[in-house]
């Protein structure tokens, strides 16, 4: 049988910025952010009365374009001196601004005539790897 999912938040209320596992109709505010500790601080939050925000505030982002072929091909016409099969990805920032939470509006910057939208995965390496 499958484990229970356990859904976990970070989140404002009451001008507090807090994490909390979601128990029914409340949130149990954990003592710290889920990647040091799972334990309950006691408190509960109504989830009507917080404000879901973006899951983490990332000091960079580093990302990878033109990295599968079906991206390649429809980047070659707006990528400038783009070739058809390039030899490596594409690297690039964004910046932490970039990272915004449920129901958030996304903005456009002034000058941009291009946005592609997507489906981001974020990794996060918490220890350096073994050689």
């Amino acid at each position: 049988m499958p484990a229970a999912v356990s859904h976990v938040a970070r989140y404002l209320v009451q001008g507090r910025v807090c994490h909390g596992r979601r128990e029914g109709d409340d949130f149990l505010r954990l003592a710290g952010p889920p990647w040091e500790t799972l334990e309950p601080e006691g408190s509960r939050d109504p989830a009507g009365t917080v404000r879901l925000l973006a899951p983490v505030t990332p000091s960079k982002i580093v990302c990878v374009g033109l990295n599968y072929r079906a991206h390649i091909a429809e980047s070659v016409t707006s990528v400038p001196g783009g070739e058809a099969e390039p030899r490596e990805p594409l690297l690039f920032f964004k910046p932490p601004s970039a990272v915004i939470g449920a129901g958030e509006s996304i903005r456009y910057p002034a000058g941009v005539t291009r946005m592609d939208p997507e489906g981001e995965l974020g990794v996060v390496i918490g220890r350096r790897a073994a050689a």
